[in-house]
């Protein structure tokens, strides 16, 4: 993998939200990611927004992605800001839930069902947290 001083905001974000951002999966250069969006918080936010908000984020970006991490992370320099992100993403998956509903209604058969409550589940975790975010003061 590339050295973490080299990555851009962007690549930074996509590693954040990708879904294995942890300590204990990529050792130091977690926190070297962690580092440096620290340092440019407002750079990591607007790369995050041309990523998953500027444009309609998909069902795949919603349901399966850290959206909710990358805001979490950022809240804590700029409270602002991710409350109003978090807010847009949260009317989006309102959105995405309610076909979800339907989907789930007409669903045929096992597997299709399986895999909808699965998107789901995950749909209501990223939205408990990114609820957190918006509310908070």
């Amino acid at each position: 993998m590339t050295g973490t001083a080299t990555l851009t905001p962007r690549q930074r974000v996509l590693m954040v939200v990708g879904g294995n951002f942890s300590s204990a999966a990529l050792g130091p250069r977690y926190d070297a990611v962690v580092r440096a969006i620290a340092a440019d918080p407002r750079a990591h936010l607007q790369a995050f927004q041309q990523l998953y908000v500027a444009r309609p984020a998909s069902r795949l970006a919603l349901t399966d992605l850290h959206l909710d991490s990358f805001l979490q992370m950022i809240s804590r320099q700029l409270p602002q800001e991710a409350r109003a992100v978090a807010r847009q993403l949260l009317g989006r998956m309102a959105s995405l839930a309610r076909a979800q509903e339907q989907e789930m209604a007409e669903a045929a058969d096992e597997a299709a069902s399986g895999e909808l409550g699965r998107q789901q589940r995950e749909l209501v975790a990223r939205r408990e947290v990114l609820a957190q975010i918006a509310r908070a003061a």
